[in-house]
């Protein structure tokens, strides 16, 4: 167990740096299939989405209101 955490954890911390970052762990992720990398980066991808979902909703909800948010 420990031998997967080491192996994926570099993956594992790029794929939370940005939504590209995000891009990058799945490719680096794509030969060797390590659970521990995979796990982290489908969470950071998520959030990533989630987080841009709700900022594209706010500025939205400011243009339709006329406010500056």
């Amino acid at each position: 167990m420990d031998n997967v955490i080491k192996e994926g954890k570099t993956t594992a911390i790029v794929a939370y740096l940005t939504m590209v970052g995000a891009l990058i762990a799945i490719s680096m992720n794509s030969d060797p299939k390590n659970e521990y990398a995979r796990f982290h980066t489908r969470q950071a991808f998520g959030l990533h989405l989630v987080f841009l979902g709700s900022v594209s909703y706010t500025h939205l909800r400011a243009h339709e209101t006329g406010r500056n948010l």
